[in-house]
Formats: C-alpha cells, sequence, structure tokens
C-alpha cells in the first residue's frame, strides 16, 4: 500500500505555492522520479520509488494541473491519521 492520491496532493501542497510551482514540482517528479527529489522520502524508504513512466511534457502537465484542481476525495483514516503521522517525521 503507497500513499493515496489525498497524501500526495497535500505534501506537494505544503512544499510548492504557487500552483505553477506545484504543478512545475509534480511534472518533474512525474518525468524523472528520484530518491532526492522525493518529498515524501518516508514513503520512499517504505514503499519504494514510482517507476519512471515514458510520459511526454504534455501528458505530464495535464496530469499535475488535474491533481492541482480536482477535489480529492479524503477518506477518514487519512484526515486522521495524516496530520500525526507528519508530527513525526
Amino acid at each position: 500500500m503507497a500513499p493515496t492520491i489525498a497524501e500526495i496532493k497535500s505534501a506537494y501542497l505544503s512544499e510548492y505555492s504557487p500552483a505553477e510551482d506545484f504543478i512545475a514540482a509534480v511534472q518533474e517528479f512525474l518525468v524523472n522520479p528520484s530518491t532526492e527529489s522525493a518529498i515524501m522520502k518516508e514513503s520512499v524508504s517504505n514503499y519504494g520509488l514510482i517507476p519512471k513512466m515514458r510520459l511526454q511534457l504534455a501528458q505530464s502537465n495535464a496530469i499535475a494541473s488535474y491533481l492541482i484542481q480536482t477535489q480529492v476525495e479524503v477518506d477518514s483514516c487519512f484526515s486522521d491519521e495524516y496530520p500525526k503521522e507528519q508530527a513525526r517525521v
């Protein structure tokens, strides 16, 4: 089990603002994921790094743009446990 989309979005929003920076950071990680550039280091340690995908620039931009513009459903477990987990990091 890996981080949820809600967890990923929350982590990137806390590190990257405004929206353009968020989109650029997500896009870069999707195109070239690396342990060094990962902002969710504990998740990478626990679950491994996502595989490099063969995304074109327009595709990675569309994914990042969709993520920031879309209300992501949050499970009650996430809203209860995520803040506690982040406090440990």
